[in-house]
């Protein structure tokens, strides 16, 4: 994406671009299912800007465009025109929403056990944690909490 990608948004109209927003929003939410603040560090954009860019405040430019395809192989039509539905979000069928989050959740493991000299089961325990529903995560968080207060 060059010259080329910055003409094509120079020349996209108000509705065009809060479009392109919308998509970015529903891939984080219903795709991805990734926090602001997870999907705007995974394209190292600040949550803050990614806000303004999903609430229309900002517009998407073609760096960040080219970050969210690379990052979580979109396809660009897709994501700039709508092109192809939900069958269309990814570059390949193979490539699929659950690889990708493994891949990027391999990668930040490896980081963390880096960081915090972490043994096996540690990661262990931090996979099983992060593959938990939100509802489950919360109710081991509240115990978690209440076993720290009895201590």
């Amino acid at each position: 994406m060059g010259n080329n990608s910055d003409f094509i948004f120079e020349n996209m109209t108000r509705q065009e671009l809060a479009d392109v927003s919308a998509r970015i929003i529903y891939l984080r939410q219903n795709i991805l299912q990734y926090s602001q603040l997870q999907f705007a560090a995974f394209i190292k954009l600040s949550q803050t800007y990614l806000s303004l860019i999903e609430s229309g405040k900002k517009h998407v430019n073609s760096s960040i465009v080219r970050k969210i395809v690379t990052t979580f192989n979109v396809n660009m039509d897709w994501l700039l025109y709508g092109t192809g539905g939900d069958d269309n979000i990814f570059q390949s069928d193979i490539i699929t929403k659950e690889l990708i989050t493994s891949s990027i959740q391999e990668d930040a493991l490896n980081s963390l056990q880096k960081a915090y000299s972490l043994k096996e089961k540690d990661l262990t325990f931090l996979s099983a944690f992060l593959s938990w529903e939100r509802k489950e995560k919360d109710a081991f968080l509240s115990a978690l909490n209440t076993i720290k207060k009895l201590v």
